[in-house]
């Protein structure tokens, strides 16, 4: 499927993701990532996370101690597995999702997670417009 091929991850630096050759997080945008998470986690609970990138905001979320759960929606199989890598050191229960978030957001009762932080690599600027409206 698509996002499945020309997978790049920088070995020991995780400073670059790279998908279809296109660059989908570097490492500078640290700051903004964290930030985001901040936010999202502010009244903690249940937090959906869409998009793993880098795992820079996946490791802000799970700073926070009111956070009770961890999910993420991840569509590339490959992000997905470092997702879940990842996800076995996590201080919060993590469960972590390969697919896309169209496809498992459903699959979830209505007002399921206190916060929902979306950063997932647009296929088209219908994706986003599509994430306000169903999220």
């Amino acid at each position: 499927g698509i996002g499945q091929r020309s997978f790049t991850w920088s070995a020991g630096e995780c400073d670059v993701l790279a998908i279809l050759g296109q660059p989908v997080m570097e490492s500078w945008e640290s700051p903004y990532m964290i930030a985001m998470a901040k936010s999202v986690c502010a009244v903690g609970g249940r937090i959906l996370e869409v998009g793993f990138g880098l795992g820079i905001s996946a490791a802000a979320i799970d700073s926070f101690p009111d956070v009770v759960e961890h999910v993420i929606f991840e569509a590339n199989e490959q992000v997905c597995g470092q997702a879940g890598l990842w996800s076995d050191g996590a201080a919060r229960p993590t469960t972590v999702y390969q697919g896309f978030w169209q496809d498992l957001v459903d699959d979830f009762p209505p007002e399921s997670f206190d916060g929902i932080l979306f950063d997932c690599f647009p296929l088209t600027a219908a994706h986003y417009r599509d994430g306000a409206n169903r999220l």
